[in-house]
């Protein structure tokens, strides 16, 4: 069984992610990070060159592939949400859990970097 944590992005998947992965002795896993090395280039390079459709085709790879391992945290990127197939996969072995954050935190989070 999986832990799934979906949410926007700002809502802490990540941090709280591996937080939790250690403290339930279990393992880490983010889909963006593997898409990331999986293309061999960073998120925000993807959606500029190739478009979000393309990206959203790899991010539904990067969730068959995560769906199948057993006793992970899985931290999704902020849109896995928008296809069905995507959640019916992670649910299949994962309790999902969503993260949430006012507007005026993930705006103080995502804020800091600028690819965001």
């Amino acid at each position: 069984m999986n832990i799934v944590l979906t949410g926007m992005m700002g809502t802490g998947k990540t941090v709280v992610g591996r937080r939790l992965a250690q403290e339930l002795n279990m393992k880490y896993i983010s889909t963006d990070e593997m898409i990331e090395k999986d293309v061999g280039m960073a998120i925000p390079k993807i959606f500029q060159r190739r478009g979000e459709a393309y990206f959203r085709d790899v991010e539904t790879k990067a969730v068959q592939c995560v769906a199948m391992l057993d006793n992970f945290v899985i931290d999704t990127g902020g849109g896995v949400v928008q296809r069905s197939e995507n959640m019916e996969e992670l649910e299949r072995n994962g309790v999902i859990i969503c993260l949430t954050a006012s507007a005026e935190v993930i705006l103080s989070r995502t804020s800091k970097t600028d690819y965001r």
